[in-house]
C-alpha cells in the first residue's frame, strides 16, 4: 500500500436484513443493532445510505462511543506505523528549540 495514500472511512447505515448483516460482516467496522446497521469502511456497502456530518448528532450515546472507538483504532494503527518519523520529528523541533533557546542566550 502506498504510504501516501490517504485512506478515507465513511460511515453509512443498512436497513436490517439477513444479506445486508451479512454484507456487514464483511467490513471491518460494522454495528448491528436490532434497529439498524452501522458500517465504518472504505467504501459504501450497496444499498447503504452514508451518514453526513449533518447527521452525526442523531447518534445514540452507544454509536457515537462505537464510532470514537473505530477512529481510536485508526489513529492507533496509524500512529504505530509512523512511530520512527514521528519520534524523529519530535527529536528535529526539540533540537531546533534548544539551539533557537542557546542563540537567544547569547543575546
Amino acid at each position: 500500500m502506498d504510504d501516501k495514500k490517504q485512506i478515507v472511512y465513511i460511515l453509512s447505515a443498512l436497513e436490517v436484513t439477513s444479506d445486508n448483516i451479512e454484507i456487514a460482516c464483511t467490513k471491518r467496522f460494522q454495528r448491528i443493532t436490532s434497529d439498524y446497521i452501522l458500517v465504518y469502511d472504505e467504501d459504501i456497502p450497496e444499498g447503504a445510505v452514508e451518514i453526513t456530518a449533518n447527521y452525526l448528532k442523531e447518534l445514540s450515546e452507544q454509536d457515537a462511543e462505537w464510532l470514537a472507538r473505530c477512529n481510536m483504532i485508526l489513529l492507533n494503527e496509524f500512529s504505530n506505523k509512523h512511530a520512527d518519523a514521528q519520534k524523529k520529528s519530535l527529536q528535529d523541533f526539540f533540537h531546533e528549540l534548544d539551539e533557537n533557546i542557546k542563540q537567544e542566550l547569547k543575546k
